[in-house]
């Protein structure tokens, strides 16, 4: 007898019976022979046909809202936050789904290992949202804080999971980022996701969400597309501050992105500064953010200075030195306000100055051209009456950039008047040549 091929095993069994009985009938023994060949090529068909097709995402989705116990529980374990599952090959190919279309509410997020670990220790869920990406599979950001922690104790839990039946499974999570070096600031004290259709207004300015920026950068809901490059991101707003500063501080803005669908990337983690979400988008050209400069030249007094970034073929690049003509007018600003105060003593204005300084510097100004205005708005003769610590200070700043331009070096910040009141003074002035340069404030105050 013949056996029928099975479904589940694809491989045909036969057993063949003796033909003696009708061996004379030639048409008979000719559909026996073919018989097994016919069902051999029907079971080759059978198994090579999909057994299932993958659901679509959207149908998926509507399901688990409709009845939530339809996510399952899933195996989430902590990931390391610095490990990524390695590229496959086409994912970063464009997607087939319009990225930053959200979807009505976030996917369930039942009890495993990683939330209820989180919440065990005091965490709550704050934000979620779900949206369509990569290969149109459902992802979802849920974003947890515990503001009674420490903040070097990660106040704030950022993490992505992908959607597929039977399974909603943990791609990444990310600690709070640190604030860049150079500032009092470390850690952040608070976040919050921003929600792009009613942004906060103690964040977001006015200016930033005009009609032609919100479509141009894919503004919809929690979700972005702030490079164009059709990858959905999810901003975080981190707020820090040197103690508990409810009303003050800074804030940095951070865009993670859904590169593929293994790997979600802060696309902003590489920026030389900060994202302020007050001041971010070029009002000429919404696709080239500020960023801004969080170095302190003293405790407390930041050096008020941005960068101009673009987006290149996978990351932000510096975009400032092609806008010398805006840092030129920048500078010209500075000036002006100096100017003002011509005939007065020194007093804070002294940042101004090296605002002058590291303007150039961003946008690769020619170096002896804003030596010059620095000499210029710097020149004692316009600063009569200023004490002796700050007329050292003044002599210095002149010096160090009088040095950096004759090594053909970009400006550095000068001492600052906290090391020029101090028993670092005389090793200060060791450094310079005081016969080529004029310091003779410097020495009087070193000889007090």
């Amino acid at each position: 007898m013949i056996k029928l091929p099975s479904h589940e095993n694809c491989t045909p069994e036969f057993s063949f019976f003796s033909v003696r009985s009708v061996v004379k009938n030639r048409f008979l023994v000719l559909r026996l022979l073919l018989l097994p060949l016919v069902m051999l090529i029907s079971a080759t068909l059978a198994c090579n046909l999909p057994t299932s097709e993958k659901p679509d995402a959207r149908a998926t989705l509507n399901a688990a809202l409709t009845e939530a116990n339809v996510l399952p529980a899933s195996t989430m374990q902590p990931a390391s936050a610095n490990t990524q599952t390695p590229d496959t090959a086409g994912e970063n190919n464009s997607p087939t789904t319009a990225p930053t279309v959200p979807l009505p509410t976030a996917a369930p997020l039942k009890e495993d290992s990683f939330s209820t670990d989180l919440q065990n220790r005091g965490y709550t869920l704050i934000a979620a949202s779900s949206t369509i990406g990569p290969k149109d599979y459902i992802y979802s950001a849920y974003l947890f804080s515990n503001t009674e922690l420490d903040p070097s104790a990660a106040i704030c839990r950022l993490a992505f999971t992908r959607y597929e039946p039977n399974n909603n499974e943990l791609l990444r999570y990310f600690t709070a980022p640190s604030y860049p070096a150079g500032s009092g600031y470390t850690f952040p004290v608070s976040c919050e996701a921003v929600n792009w259709d009613a942004p906060p207004e103690h964040l977001i300015g006015e200016t930033e969400l005009s009609p032609e920026t919100r479509t141009m950068l894919g503004f919809n809901g929690q979700w972005s597309d702030i490079n164009q490059n059709g990858l959905p991101e999810f901003a975080v707003a981190y707020q820090y501050c040197a103690q508990d500063c409810p009303e003050y501080g800074e804030v940095a803005l951070h865009f993670f992105e859904l590169k593929n669908t293994y790997k979600i990337v802060d696309i902003t983690a590489t920026l030389p500064g900060i994202v302020q979400p007050w001041h971010m988008f070029h009002s000429g050209n919404p696709l080239h953010i500020w960023v801004y400069d969080p170095t302190e030249y003293e405790s407390g007094i930041a050096i008020q200075s941005t960068w101009v970034f673009a987006w290149g073929s996978s990351e932000f690049k510096d975009d400032t030195p092609q806008r010398a003509n805006e840092y030129s007018a920048q500078i010209d600003q500075v000036v002006e306000e100096i100017e003002a105060d011509y005939g007065m003593a020194l007093t804070q204005t002294r940042v101004d100055f090296i605002r002058i300084l590291m303007l150039g510097n961003k946008a690769e100004l020619p170096q002896t051209q804003t030596l010059t205005t620095f000499l210029d708005v710097s020149d004692p003769a316009h600063w009569p009456g200023t004490n002796l610590t700050l007329s050292c200070w003044l002599e210095l700043a002149r010096a160090n950039a009088q040095r950096d331009t004759q090594n053909n070096q970009p400006f550095s910040l000068p001492p600052n008047p906290t090391g020029i009141d101090s028993p670092a003074l005389p090793d200060i002035l060791a450094e310079f040549d005081l016969e080529k340069f004029d310091l003779h404030s410097c020495t009087q105050l070193v000889n007090e």
